[in-house]
């Protein structure tokens, strides 16, 4: 990020780098066996973002106390934040809050769970999607377009690697994991896969 961080993020728009920033956060939270990714956590992960930190800095904020600051904070978390391992952490509900608030989000596009899902958000969608490495060995294409009534679609395609030769080892052998290969979740519904995802221009 995919049960991706993508079953919660999917209806709002967003650039590349904040995706990205998301994608940090949400591995911070996992590290730390947090059940929720919170703004802290997001806060953390912008202070490896160079455009976030070019921001950050000319407001006069040391980003290297930044980081350590909040690293201590999220450290110092209640027991009550903690999760069983293997728990994949969810978006706090504040989170969600400020992504909505910003009418240029329109996807969030992950993959940290190698798995296909795509969830509805109330102003964006998020989109998770497989690996490469792992059944079903797929990639994803993704193309934002405008449509004829004025509205933004976001066509998701899969696509496959040649089936000949290694690529095709490759996927043989992925998809005779036990738990993780042909019978797993990893694929999704087939709606999770190929789909064209509407939503209302933000900045038309």
């Amino acid at each position: 990020m995919p049960q991706s961080f993508a079953e919660q993020l999917r209806s709002i728009p967003m650039s590349p780098s904040l995706g990205q920033s998301l994608e940090r956060a949400h591995r911070s939270a996992r590290d730390q066996s947090h059940r929720f990714v919170t703004l802290e956590h997001l806060l953390l992960a912008l202070t490896e973002d160079a455009e976030a930190g070019l921001i950050l800095q000319a407001a006069n904020v040391d980003l290297a106390r930044l980081g350590t600051d909040v690293s201590g904070y999220l450290g110092r978390l209640m027991e009550d934040m903690r999760a069983e391992p293997g728990w994949e952490p969810r978006p706090d509900g504040e989170l969600l809050r400020v992504l909505q608030a910003h009418a240029n989000v329109v996807l969030w596009l992950n993959g940290h769970i190698h798995a296909n899902r795509i969830t509805p958000r109330e102003s964006f969608w998020e989109v998770t999607t497989s690996s490469l490495v792992d059944w079903p060995c797929q990639a994803r294409l993704v193309q934002i377009h405008h449509t004829r009534s004025g509205q933004l679609a976001i066509a998701c395609a899969m696509l496959d690697h040649d089936g000949e030769g290694l690529a095709g080892l490759h996927r043989e052998l992925a998809g005779n994991v036990p738990n993780h290969g042909f019978d797993s979740w990893r694929p999704g519904r087939p709606w999770d896969r190929n789909a064209v995802l509407l939503l209302a221009d933000p900045l038309g």
